[in-house]
């Protein structure tokens, strides 16, 4: 097959160029104006990524904690060391028991001497927040309240960020509960969704490769399984890092499904068929690509963008139809109607173009619009089916789609003949 792990393309489309700091709403306010902020979401969506990167961008010189492994007085509050003190110019010294400033007797005593790296820190990032122990936290408590340790102000310091898991009985996490007291001096909460990243993602992987996944990821988002309690069931998720490391696996094991399948947790309710046809076609667009051939020939005399696409609208339909497992054409197609395209006229003007894209690039594309966007595009279909209901019947996928999470009661009722398997 000839997989390797290039680097990323630089065709990933301007819809697609999200940071990963962009999963957190308003970052930037809250670091101009020295705020603290408490991340909380699942394992694997980026939380630690997204403030370091976000650090980096805006040049941030930033000190990591771990707290499961914290020890609040190695750490912070330091450890108590001889010294003699003097009481008058209240000076420590080490070696003299004469004091240097004013020549008088000193006396023995104890002084704590902590680490200063700490210092030179504009930003504190304390993640497994809820992963420490009640020491720990108690050290932490003045950092975060006054941005100083043992009454020494951190020179530098203009915030303190944190992050934890939720304290989830479904997912069963081992944390602990956190002091309201010390949640309160936090400025701002904020509750990260899982968010797969192409773009990020394809810093380890071909785009493609990427792309596949989350198309994958989109689909079973949303499908996640429940146990016979109806709770969610935690070994049914998976992770924006769970994603990467599927496609390491994939890339390292040269396809092979088997492998590839064993990237996924145990005991999970997965459609793993779907999940190797879409890296399998991925990879198939690469060899085509790479050999000059297929994927870049055909769609190559296409401007991807909405004006243009709506003047050869029809040749672009025919293509897509013609192509399904076109999957750069398609995400092309879609990536310009994302950008450039009103919610109800998503299904008005372009509901054959979207109808002709491959289900499972419609099925990412509709995921990735706002919620908003989403809604006017039921409106138009139900518009659409008042006005010309033959063509909004024939609007199948599109219909599927949208139609999960609508209300029923005024959602469209209308049974599809079962479509024909070719043999």
């Amino acid at each position: 097959m000839g997989l390797t792990n290039k680097p990323p393309h630089d065709r990933i489309g301007a819809m697609e160029k999200n940071n990963i700091a962009n999963l957190i709403p308003n970052a930037e306010v809250f670091l101009d104006n020295g705020m603290n902020v408490l991340l909380i979401g699942n394992h694997g969506t980026g939380k630690t990524a997204s403030i370091m990167e976000l650090a980096e961008a805006k040049g941030i010189n930033v000190k990591y904690f771990s707290c499961s492994t914290l020890d609040p007085y190695t750490d912070f509050v330091g450890v108590p060391t001889p010294r003699f003190y003097c009481k008058k110019d209240n000076h420590y010294q080490k070696d003299s028991d004469v004091c240097e400033m004013c020549n008088g007797q000193m006396i023995e005593a104890l002084k704590m001497v902590r680490p200063h790296e700490i210092d030179e820190a504009e930003l504190i990032f304390f993640d497994e927040f809820n992963r420490a122990d009640t020491k720990v936290l108690n050290a932490i408590f003045e950092i975060i309240q006054f941005g100083s340790i043992n009454g020494e102000k951190l020179p530098n310091l203009k915030a303190c960020w944190a992050a934890m898991n939720p304290p989830d009985e479904d997912f069963g996490y081992q944390v602990e509960d956190v002091d309201p007291a010390l949640m309160d001096r936090f400025d701002a909460f904020v509750e990260i969704t899982p968010r797969p990243s192409v773009s990020y993602m394809s810093q380890f992987m071909p785009e493609e490769i990427a792309r596949a996944l989350k198309m994958w990821w989109d689909e079973h988002g949303r499908t996640q399984g429940k146990n016979k309690e109806g709770k969610k069931d935690r070994m049914d998720y998976v992770s924006p890092r769970r994603l990467v490391k599927i496609g390491l696996v994939y890339m390292a094991s040269g396809g092979n499904a088997t492998a590839t399948k064993m990237a996924l947790h145990p005991g999970g309710n997965f459609d793993k068929t779907k999940l190797m046809d879409l890296l399998r076609a991925a990879t198939a667009d690469m060899a085509k690509r790479e050999n000059g051939g297929g994927l870049g020939d055909a769609p190559a005399y296409f401007d991807y963008n909405a004006p243009a696409m709506l003047s050869r609208r029809k040749e672009i339909i025919t293509h897509l139809k013609d192509n399904p497992s076109n999957l750069e054409t398609h995400n092309k197609v879609a990536d310009a109607l994302r950008a450039g395209a009103g919610g109800a006229a998503l299904v008005e003007i372009w509901g054959e173009m979207l109808e002709a894209l491959n289900p499972a690039v419609l099925e990412s594309f509709i995921a990735s619009l706002p919620d908003i966007k989403r809604g006017q595009m039921r409106l138009g279909y139900k518009s659409l089916y008042q006005k010309n209901r033959e063509a909004a019947e024939s609007y199948q996928n599109l219909y599927t789609i949208l139609g999960r999470n609508a209300d029923q009661a005024s959602w469209p009722q209308i049974t599809f003949p079962e479509k024909k398997v070719k043999k």
